[in-house]
């Protein structure tokens, strides 16, 4: 990337001969480094080109462990995942690679001679995403007349290379690796940015291939190896500009939101305007991609832009760019808006960073953990989360994910004594597990304020004077605050600032369930409860004396609607904050009327409330669900449709994994080998409020669930709004349909 500035792009008479590689004399260079100029690849001790393992990461008993079992991997996760799920993702702080296929793990045919000179990376792709990364950048080229010499080596069309390289990957094999990852089933909650940049220059039909291949594999029903019928491997994972202007026409989706859609990979492509050509299905490749660039423009995903973010040009002590100045000419701070800095040193490797390369660059390194606590993303090179794991004596991990962790402290939560189950803000401002018993201050933040950079106001953190055991904390706070963590490296600084050494309650824990951290909502269960009687209760009710209880969510009940932007506190609360629907419906089914959103009481003086609201009336539902994951309650965004009929879905005989929609607009579950209808979706329909295109569902043909092909432009759909919904029952005109919606996988877990 950075390194199209340092080299050029030809090799030109190497001891006689001419050839073709595209990279000028230095490119030349370094493929006579690795053999390519000379006709033959040069054997190479692999702790020349890669990295060596000082010793295992050992668990409690001794064992080695996974890249992803390691403290930096699994607190990467937590931090990514977990704490940042209901986080927007313009502001999601994640950890990157940098030319995330550069990487020393890649040989030739396994023969361990071919490989990249110059080295990103050491760990493949799949270790890179299981150490904790989320963002990859890859480059891609294409070459008509593949010679050991042109950008696609050994064959291919399409690649994933390096400027100036003699080697490349086939883009197939990077792609298997990424769908093998995102659709294992530990990894459903994970959410992927790729950021490309698109060398293609041999005209669109390698474009269309390298297309296609990305809808076939960046599907949930891929699986490498297995022989997926095509028409069922359209790209479903893809999270699209389309869906955003469908779905969050005003804000961006969390990275919990995009989980339940099943849409879990965004890709971003430099040029995209270079993609605008025909996907197959009545619209264009490019409406599949976002663009980096800068904030200007609904589909733009990286601030502060090329090539103001790599390693150099960053400034902590003003948490900005030294290319974006202010009118004196220092640094502007930057808010959050995808925000990333990029390459971990500006010679953008290590094996060879040596001659020809100017030696006074090489000390430019990316202050990782200075970039971390302002809060942006990062994106490095030669990430590694275990310590024993170095390169020629380099500490790979001291320098990239040791550095890129914020939250908990090195080592912890480790649930010593097998207690410590909440967790607190040391003096030092790193978290720790402990008891959820003992005393301390609470840590409160001001209710909708934004704290970035750019913009963080001096009350955007309070500590408690008063201190007490965690669960307390929901009380604690004023009225205008929040019983709620930190959510990025920023955030967490200020409230270090704040606290002023004393430690202090943070609202996170897996109290719930071990190892599965949340930030906890409020919650005033009965006696008993949640229980899940039958195994099947999994949407939360208020009863008439104020406790809750969990139930079946396809029950009927009213639903409690909240009033929008006002507070209730020990201040008090205005007598309309709640109101109750004038319908009953299954969860989440009722509307709400204007002004008013379905919510959960977020503290007593709302729980309370809301209990004199009833009135001794009937039970109501509130939003909190634990249906996406067993015993993580958590307030479900209201976009997450469904019309399941009452008692439905039901699994009944224990077969019942398929949905459908029935001739009243209802769904309920069924057998996936009955033959019905299948509703097809025009790709980049877009309905509003006044209804949707006349041509925006079309039945397919009929089969089992999932069998049969959708028209050209659809593709096998499920709605996603009342609106569709509506539609799709008029154009089904009575019968029943297949619905692309199913708990196959995992029941209970419909996607």
């Amino acid at each position: 990337m950075v390194l199209d500035a340092l080299i050029g792009r030809s090799c030109e008479g190497m001891g006689g001969s001419a050839a073709s590689l595209r990279g000028g004399f230095l490119g030349a260079l370094f493929a006579v480094l690795a053999g390519g100029c000379l006709g033959a690849p040069v054997e190479v001790d692999s702790e020349e080109v890669g990295a060596e393992r000082d010793e295992d990461i050992l668990d409690a008993d001794g064992q080695a462990l996974a890249p992803r079992d390691s403290w930096a991997a699994r607190v990467a996760r937590i931090q990514q995942r977990d704490l940042q799920r209901n986080v927007p993702l313009n502001e999601w702080q994640r950890i990157g690679t940098h030319n995330s296929h550069v990487s020393t793990n890649y040989r030739k045919d396994g023969d361990r001679q071919s490989y990249y000179a110059r080295a990103n990376q050491h760990a493949s792709i799949r270790e890179q995403l299981d150490m904790g990364v989320r963002t990859l950048m890859l480059d891609v080229y294409d070459n008509d007349s593949p010679t050991l010499f042109g950008d696609c080596t050994f064959g291919w069309k399409v690649c994933f290379s390096h400027a100036g390289e003699a080697f490349s990957q086939w883009s197939i094999a990077i792609e298997d690796e990424i769908a093998t990852w995102i659709n294992a089933p530990e990894n459903q909650n994970e959410v992927l940015l790729i950021l490309l940049e698109d060398y293609f220059d041999n005209g669109d039909d390698n474009k269309q291939q390298f297309f296609a291949e990305l809808l076939r594999r960046f599907d949930r029903d891929y699986w490498p190896g297995v022989n997926v019928p095509g028409h069922l491997t359209t790209g479903d994972l893809i999270f699209r500009p389309v869906d955003k202007q469908s779905l969050f026409p005003e804000r961006w989706p969390t990275t919990a939101e995009l989980a339940m859609l099943g849409k879990r990979i965004m890709i971003a492509v430099k040029d995209r305007s270079r993609f605008n050509l025909g996907d197959g299905m009545g619209g264009l490749m490019s409406d599949w991609f976002f663009r980096p660039g800068n904030q200007a423009g609904a589909d733009a995903v990286q601030l502060p832009g090329y090539d103001a973010n790599f390693a150099p040009q960053f400034r902590g002590n003003a948490c900005g760019s030294a290319r974006l100045t202010n009118g004196s000419g220092s640094p502007t701070p930057l808010p959050f808006w995808f925000t990333q800095f990029e390459e971990l040193k500006i010679c953008d490797h290590f094996e060879l960073c040596s001659f020809p390369y100017d030696a006074s660059i090489f000390t430019q390194r990316i202050d990782v953990r200075g970039v971390v606590e302002c809060g942006f993303s990062v994106a490095v090179d030669h990430v590694e989360a275990d310590p024993g794991r170095t390169g020629k004596g380099y500490d790979y991990y001291s320098y990239t994910m040791k550095q890129a962790i914020w939250s908990f402290g090195e080592g912890e939560p480790n649930d010593a004594g097998g207690n410590e189950d909440c967790a607190e803000m040391r003096a030092d401002g790193r978290w720790n597990d402990v008891p959820c018993t003992g005393s301390r201050r609470f840590a409160c933040k001001r209710s909708g304020a934004m704290c970035s950079p750019a913009s963080c106001s001096s009350d955007f953190w309070m500590v408690t004077s008063g201190a007490g055991a965690w669960s307390g904390g929901f009380d604690a706070c004023p009225q205008g605050y929040e019983f709620v963590p930190p959510v990025n490296g920023y955030e967490n600084k200020k409230l270090r600032e704040r606290a002023g050494g004393v430690p202090v309650w943070l609202n996170f824990t897996d109290r719930q369930v071990e190892g599965r951290w949340q930030i906890a909502p409020y919650q005033s269960w009965g006696a008993g409860e949640p229980s899940n009687a039958g195994g099947g209760e999994h949407c939360a009710s208020v009863l008439a004396n104020g406790t809750w209880n969990d139930l079946p969510c396809n029950a009927t009940r009213h639903t409690a609607c909240q009033r929008s932007g006002v507070d209730c506190g020990p201040l008090g609360c205005p007598d309309d904050f709640w109101v109750i629907s004038s319908t009953t419906g299954t969860w989440g089914a009722s509307d709400c009327p204007a002004g008013y959103v379905f919510r959960a009481p977020r503290n007593g003086w709302e729980n309370d409330k809301l209990q004199q609201t009833l009135d001794g009336g009937p039970t109501v539902w509130v939003n909190l669900s634990d249906a996406h994951e067993e015993g993580l309650w958590e307030a479900v965004w209201s976009g997450s449709f469904s019309a399941w009929n009452a008692g439905e879905p039901n699994n009944h005989a224990g077969a019942e994994h398929c949905a459908e929609m029935t001739g009243e607009g209802t769904w309920n579950d069924r057998s996936c080998s009955e033959s019905l209808p299948h509703a097809c979706w025009k790709v980049g329909s877009v309905c509003t409020s006044a209804g949707c295109p006349s041509d925006a569902w079309r039945l397919g043909g009929s089969g089992p669930s999932g069998t049969l092909a959708c028209p050209a432009g659809h593709t096998f759909g499920v709605p996603r709004s009342r609106v569709e919904n509506a539609r799709l029952k008029q154009v089904a005109g009575g019968q029943r349909v297949w619905l692309n919606f199913s708990d196959a996988v995992v029941e209970g877990r419909w996607r």
